[in-house]
């Protein structure tokens, strides 16, 4: 018996985003650039806190929040993940 298979689009293509990220800036300046990004819907490199560790991420920012229960102030920062 043959079996048909319907067609798919690929899941994945090479401009397309990739994923979400969120992780946390400490400094006010790292913040400012994050929401002018978010408002301009650019999109920027910027060094983030992820658990212990620091790394870079590159996208566009879709929300910054700020953390009101920590001390000293930090900003959670959500990143949508791409290529250019």
């Amino acid at each position: 018996m043959l079996v048909q298979r319907m067609w798919r689009p690929p899941t994945r293509r090479p401009n397309w985003r990739t994923g979400v990220s969120q992780f946390y800036v400490t400094d006010t300046k790292s913040a400012r650039i994050a929401i002018d990004a978010a408002r301009d819907r650019k999109p920027i490199t910027i060094s983030g806190m992820v658990g212990k560790g620091i790394r870079f991420f590159t996208g566009v920012v879709q929300s910054v929040e700020e953390d009101q229960l920590t001390v000293p102030k930090r900003w959670r920062v959500t990143i949508l993940d791409g290529k250019e």
